[in-house]
């Protein structure tokens, strides 16, 4: 059925596309930085007339190793954590008019597989790992550089959740909750 008599009927197969993105990330977690990278294998729904604003689906895992701060029971001290949050994700991309530009942001949830070691400062020790939840929102600007490819630069907050750790000789908290994660990320849609 038409839109109306005038207006051909959308063919949907033809607005959506499947893409690999592939990120290099600072991470901050007000402790230490340190660099991340990241994959993601999305999906995304083209926008129609006037705005063209189009919607991605995806799912990503990111790694990185960081040093964090950690309260051994009374005691502040830091220890080597590694970090592997795999979400699902939706951004919304507008384009700014005919400029190659376009605008970004979105959410997402998911798990966060975190592996923790290290010794506090009176000798207390803790190696332990576990899953916990996660979820972030991201900002920032992209470009393209053709009709496949495309290039964005971002901001996102990413929180873990349940922070406590355990390997039966001591339980640890992780007092940096929040990542602050700069993100740059390269695109192929095919």
């Amino acid at each position: 059925m038409a839109l109306s008599p005038a207006a051909p009927e959308p063919d949907l197969r033809e607005s959506r596309s499947t893409y690999v993105d592939l990120a290099g990330m600072w991470v901050d977690n007000n402790a230490d930085g340190t660099f991340g990278g990241g994959l993601r294998l999305g999906w995304n729904f083209a926008g129609v007339g006037p705005y063209f604003i189009s919607t991605d689906i995806e799912v990503e895992a990111l790694y990185w190793q960081i040093d964090s701060d950690v309260d051994y029971g009374a005691e502040e001290g830091t220890a080597k954590t590694k970090n592997l949050p795999v979400m699902v994700n939706l951004r919304v991309n507008i384009p700014l008019d005919d400029t190659g530009i376009f605008l970004y942001g979105g959410g997402g949830g998911g798990i966060a597989y975190i592996d923790v070691d290290g010794t506090g400062p009176s000798g207390q020790s803790v190696d332990d790992n576990g899953a916990v939840f996660t979820y972030s929102f991201f900002a920032g600007l992209g470009v393209f550089i053709s009709d496949q490819t495309s290039l964005r630069a971002g901001y996102r907050a990413l929180w873990l959740t349940d922070d406590k750790f355990n390997d039966g000789s001591e339980e640890v908290t992780l007092n940096t909750e929040r990542n602050d994660i700069f993100e740059l990320a390269f695109r192929l849609d095919f």
